[in-house]
């Protein structure tokens, strides 16, 4: 069986701490369909604050697979701030990380991941907004 993954940038895992409606439905689907949720390791940086507070977050997380980024990640994402010169490494990593997983995207940010993506020649690149 092929794996099918989802990858969720920092904004996601903002609106699963936030229990979004919008996020927790789409969540759940990607969980019945039984897809490899995946979350890379620099997003989690910039949200998880090893604070119990974050109930949302820790909980999503045992559903949820850290991501480190290999030489084809970093490239990638290298080429897309290059491409679009901006400077938000982080989401070029998480775009980049989408591309090569052959993965959905889902992000509070939608326009600033599609330019990265569209930088990269992804134009059919699947983004859903939280």
């Amino acid at each position: 069986m092929i794996e099918s993954f989802v990858v969720y940038d920092a904004g996601a895992l903002v609106a699963a701490q936030r229990r979004e409606f919008r996020f927790l439905r789409m969540h759940r689907s990607f969980l019945e369909a039984k897809r490899s949720l995946v979350v890379p390791v620099p997003a989690y940086v910039q949200v998880h604050r090893d604070d119990p507070r974050q109930h949302g977050v820790h909980v999503l997380m045992k559903a949820v697979t850290l991501h480190r980024a290999d030489k084809a990640v970093a490239d990638l994402a290298g080429r897309a701030l290059r491409e679009t010169g901006t400077e938000d490494a982080v989401d070029a990593i998480v775009a980049a990380t989408a591309l090569v997983l052959e993965a959905p995207l889902v992000t509070s940010d939608p326009a600033d991941m599609r330019r990265l993506l569209d930088a990269l020649d992804s134009r059919k690149h699947p983004v859903f907004s939280v």
